[in-house]
């Protein structure tokens, strides 16, 4: 600890309206020791939430029994030029304390047997976490107030576009903190749809992460490849690739060269996820997070069923997502029910093991085309999405354009 620099960084907020406009957002509660400095560090936010000065006078109103404790502190530092050095101090201090709780609790598990690879993760994700703090969210009911008016007065999205211009609509792009879940039957081209919204956001100055536990890195790169190129694959398997082709293909590379989509065809567990999700978070930040998929990911413990084991990766991936305030796109692979009934369109009780993942799911979206069963459909070349589940809007369903050979949807042109 170092009451010091405590009673040095709390004089200069209360003396100094700069310094409190420039640094009241990083300078976190959990940053303190000494449970005085705690209260009066809550009484300054309050006051800021709610657009009131701070100063002496406020300070006073809101906890009148620290009057003379913060009449000393006031008169003794009164203002410190370089508070930045000693924010640092504060949290090197915090890190040093919660670097010890961390340590006392992974010997603890430690001495209960657990799985030694959940060590490393339990201590990563507290660490990680490190300056999160409880917040009395009707005390900074104004600046709740604030965002909201930004977001309805605003002409952007809410979430992240997809480049689907109707899902965007529906869902309002994706947002961070969500687990989407993109379920279909085999051959309905699930990956296809989660490669092109992961090349739409990319292309838009956003860094994707894509763990495929299905396809090697290579064929996945060639799909994105000729979808981005409007090339059928089919050109390809025959070895007649034109000229004019390998032109558009060509120009796909070299556009996608300066964009960002990191990709693992390796991590086949949640614990290799999250890992390599907060490195990348560190290191270069992260917009989207797509998993393919579900039914794929291993673990190493045992679980009494399969049942048990859905829930236990949903409910990972779903922290994940809120702690990286990050989408996550995950993708499942439906039962036979559905193939069962006469309207084969997917409903969420054809998801394997639903319950968990109904839970944990802010979106839940289905993928159908009715050309698969129905070769005389009128539908032909169109794939419909189905959103069964959406926690924050409607549901319903958008079609798409479907470019089999090119891997390709595309808007519906109307």
């Amino acid at each position: 600890m170092d009451l010091i620099a405590e009673q040095a960084v709390l004089s200069t907020l209360i003396n100094d309206a700069k310094t409190l406009d420039k640094y009241i957002d990083i300078i976190l509660v959990d940053m303190f020791y000494k449970q005085q400095h705690i209260e009066i560090l809550e009484s300054i936010k309050g006051l800021v939430a709610q657009k009131k000065p701070v100063d002496f006078v406020t300070l006073n109103s809101e906890i009148p029994n620290y009057t003379e404790y913060i009449l000393d502190i006031t008169s003794e530092f009164s203002f410190v030029a370089n508070i930045k050095h000693y924010i640092d101090i504060l949290e090197e201090k915090k890190q040093v304390r919660q670097t010890v709780f961390y340590a006392q609790e992974i010997l603890t598990m430690v001495s209960d047997g657990d799985d030694p690879r959940e060590f490393a993760e339990t201590y990563d994700f507290n660490f990680y976490k490190g300056s999160e703090e409880m917040e009395n969210v009707f005390k900074n009911s104004y600046h709740y107030l604030e965002k909201i008016e930004e977001e309805h007065q605003s002409d952007k999205m809410r979430g992240i576009e997809t480049g689907y211009k109707d899902i965007d609509y529906k869902l309002g792009g994706l947002k961070g903190g969500d687990l989407i879940l993109l379920g279909a039957r085999p051959s309905m081209g699930k990956t296809a749809l989660a490669l092109n919204i992961s090349t739409n956001i990319a292309k838009n100055n956003k860094n994707v992460a894509f763990f495929s536990l299905e396809m090697v890195k290579r064929k996945l790169m060639q799909r994105v490849l000729f979808s981005e190129s409007r090339v059928s694959q089919n050109n390809l398997r025959d070895k007649q690739i034109s000229i004019n082709q390998f032109d558009k293909i060509s120009k796909s590379a070299a556009t996608l060269f300066n964009e960002n989509m990191y990709v693992s065809d390796k991590s086949n567990t949640v614990l290799d996820i999250s890992y390599k999700c907060k490195m990348l978070k560190k290191k270069h930040g992260i917009d989207l997070i797509v998993v393919d998929h579900l039914s794929l990911i291993e673990e190493s413990k045992q679980f009494q069923s399969e049942t048990y084991k859905v829930a236990y990766d949903t409910r990972k991936l779903k922290l994940l997502a809120n702690e990286l305030n990050v989408p996550i796109v995950l993708l499942a692979q439906l039962s036979r029910k559905c193939e069962m009934r006469e309207d084969k369109r997917p409903v969420l009780s054809d998801l394997r093991d639903s319950g968990a993942i109904e839970q944990d799911a802010d979106v839940v979206m289905f993928l159908y085309r009715d050309e698969y069963y129905n070769p005389d459909t009128d539908l032909k070349g169109v794939a419909e999405v189905l959103i069964r589940k959406n926690r924050d809007g409607e549901t319903g369903t958008v079609p798409l354009a479907w470019f089999p050979s090119m891997s390709r949807f595309d808007n519906l042109q109307r």
